[in-house]
């Protein structure tokens, strides 16, 4: 049997008190209400020394982040952008259980990419 892992780390820094606010209110309610339709699993977050910290040594949504730091870059910064890069890794070397992307966000948009999609189009190209 083989263990699956998403991997990855950001970090949002220099945060203001009412940005801090907001997002210790925001991460309590999606503790509280558990995961909802929006933010399904950020991962692990750590609040701390007005750096707002992501990370997963296991698993994590990396487009669940990408939508609750658009909203938070709505909110307060709306000429900033984030991005993050993640991998996909396995305890195993089992065929096709490696990969990543990276996610680019800004207040308006989320743009994505992942190097499954990435392979599978230039095999296509390849064959015509």
């Amino acid at each position: 049997m083989a263990d699956y892992y998403t991997e990855y780390s950001a970090e949002i820094g220099e945060l203001t008190d009412d940005e801090i606010k907001w997002l210790e209110a925001r991460l309590k309610d999606i503790e509280e209400a558990g995961a909802d339709d929006d933010v399904e699993d950020l991962g692990q977050v750590d609040l701390r020394d007005r750096t707002l910290w992501f990370c997963a040594e296991e698993s994590g949504d990396p487009r669940a982040i990408a939508k609750f730091v658009r909203d938070f870059l709505k909110r307060f910064r709306p000429n900033d952008s984030f991005s993050l890069e993640y991998a996909f890794t396995c305890s195993k070397p089992r065929l096709d259980s490696f990969g990543g992307g990276a996610v680019f966000v800004t207040a308006v948009e989320i743009e994505h990419m992942d190097t499954a999609a990435w392979v599978a189009e230039r095999c296509r190209e390849h064959e015509i």
